[in-house]
């Protein structure tokens, strides 16, 4: 007995929840922006104190003082930071402009857009092969214990 398969479809959205979940979105657009200007803001800084300047009586030929491993993980952790912050920044910025809400909305639009939703129905209500319904009825039978052919 073949099932015949649906589309998957949002639900549509009361304008109260609409607004409460543009809301959720708009904050946290706004938070990781501002997470993301505030390190790439420490990165700068931490960029320009690095640089040796010497002071009016002091020897230009001698390296200042540094911590290698204190610099690289300074380093590493604004960078991965900024990073990390930047693209949250731009999923959530996408997911508020197209009105996605979770990570099932975002891929049925995807597959509306991109037209897989008409080939995954194609596929899914395709007739079964003969072949694989005789080889499913033998695999459950031999699970079942019945020898009956």
């Amino acid at each position: 007995m073949a099932t015949q398969y649906k589309p998957a479809t949002i639900a549509p959205l009361t304008p109260e929840q609409q607004t409460v979940l543009q809301t959720k979105q708009m904050l946290g657009f706004l938070a990781l922006g501002s997470l993301s200007i505030t390190t790439a803001l420490m990165g700068r800084k931490s960029v320009i104190s690095r640089k040796y300047v010497p002071l009016l009586f002091d020897s230009n030929n001698r390296p200042p003082n540094f911590n290698l491993v204190k610099d690289a993980a300074v380093a590493v952790g604004i960078a991965t930071t900024m990073t990390v912050s930047t693209f949250a920044f731009t999923a959530v910025g996408f997911a508020w402009i197209t009105g996605i809400s979770s990570a099932k909305d975002f891929s049925i639009k995807m597959k509306s857009l991109m037209g897989g939703a008409e080939k995954e129905l194609q596929y899914l209500n395709a007739p079964e092969d003969p072949e694989l319904e005789q080889l499913e009825n033998s695999i459950s039978q031999a699970f079942s214990g019945s020898s009956k052919k």
